[in-house]
């Protein structure tokens, strides 16, 4: 069953020229799969990650999401697929220093209980061995685990399809090597379809 299909897609204007960031492009991912795009910085790669994430929307061609050609949906539908069924993993974490972790605001949206969402993070959290954290602030964690608190979070709402945008491009070698290792469980344990962009040709495997 396509979870994704994407046809030719091209960027938005700047001023009187037109940019065509992404063209051509006939992609399909299947439920269930782990898929990595790699190219250089600056190539579309995110802008690639914002169309199949229905953050942004395509000026050219269509985008179908479990069947559903997403140029027919309205916006709040689109925030709703986002909300309930995408979990997004970003370079810069976006952790709110605000709260504990980072990892509560996609449960906090969908009005889960208080002791359900602690519940589920805790679980989250064990299992991705960073529960011993969950009191920090996010300023008060290093990289990796910042970035294992951002997989907790995406992951706070089980959502179908992870989107991952250079998920280990601000971390060492050694956490880029957990932060992978996490997403493959995520992919072959916990049968999440993942998508993640990267510039990196050495990316841990």
């Amino acid at each position: 069953e396509h979870l994704i299909r994407n046809y030719t897609m091209t960027g938005a204007s700047a001023q009187t020229s037109t940019i065509h960031v992404l063209k051509d492009i006939d992609f399909e991912v299947e439920k269930g799969e782990f898929v990595a795009i790699m190219g250089k910085s600056g190539c579309g790669k995110s802008t690639f990650l914002k169309l199949l994430g229905m953050i942004e929307r395509p000026t050219a061609g269509a985008i179908y999401f479990d069947g559903m050609d997403t140029e027919e949906l309205w916006k709040d539908e689109l925030a709703d697929i986002r909300r309930r069924r995408i979990g997004f993993v970003f370079q810069d974490f976006y952790l709110l220093d605000s709260l504990t972790s980072g990892i509560t605001p996609p449960a906090m949206i969908l009005d889960k209980a208080d002791s359900q969402v602690m519940k589920e993070i805790a679980e989250l959290a064990g299992r991705f061995g960073i529960d011993h954290l969950l009191l920090k602030a996010p300023y008060e964690l290093s990289g990796g685990e910042k970035q294992r608190a951002a997989i907790c979070r995406a992951l706070i709402n089980d959502p179908e399809l992870i989107l991952a945008d250079e998920p280990t491009g601000n971390l060492d070698s050694r956490s880029g090597q957990i932060v992978m290792d996490a997403l493959k469980e995520i992919n072959e344990d916990m049968h999440k379809t993942i998508i993640m962009v990267t510039h990196d040709p050495y990316l841990p495997a």
